[in-house]
């Protein structure tokens, strides 16, 4: 019995061990921004019913690719969506890492760049609420890295 306890507490301290290491920790300047964009908000008409999308864009400063990072994320979603994603059909929160491409004063003076170069260098997830239903999408240099998928489009 004792033996048993002693093991589960060997594996706590093991997993503590392995989420302090310094490979999958949150960097202390971390934080984020959010970048007002013109036209976040926009509606259309499909079959006389009005379709509300909203989308927000976010700059992560001190970003590194991590289960801490995703986490960290997650609940930052999370407290938003409780806000938001139920009063429109479409709601979505890009994440984008920072660069000198993809920060605040750049993209206020060049904002097609957000499109252009941003979304293929900087975005790292998209979290998309559509009818409410999260789908959620990993990116690295522009290519979809979660989910996965097997279909190439060429």
């Amino acid at each position: 019995m004792l033996l048993k306890k002693l093991r589960e507490n060997y594996r706590l301290l093991f997993i503590l061990f392995l989420l302090n290491s310094c490979n999958n920790k949150l960097d202390k300047n971390l934080f984020i921004e959010q970048l007002n964009v013109p036209d976040s908000v926009y509606t259309s008409e499909d079959r006389g019913d009005t379709l509300i999308y909203k989308n927000n864009i976010f700059i992560i400063h001190g970003f590194k690719r991590n289960e801490i990072m995703k986490a960290y994320i997650d609940s930052f979603v999370e407290k938003h969506k409780k806000k938001d994603a139920a009063f429109y059909t479409q709601y979505s929160l890009s994440f984008y890492k920072f660069s000198e491409y993809t920060n605040k004063e750049y993209l206020e003076k060049n904002p097609r760049d957000l499109v252009r170069i941003s979304q293929d260098k900087d975005l790292v997830y998209n979290y998309i609420y559509f009818n409410n239903k999260l789908s959620f999408f990993e990116y690295e240099n522009g290519k979809i890295i979660f989910p996965k998928s097997s279909v190439t489009v060429e």
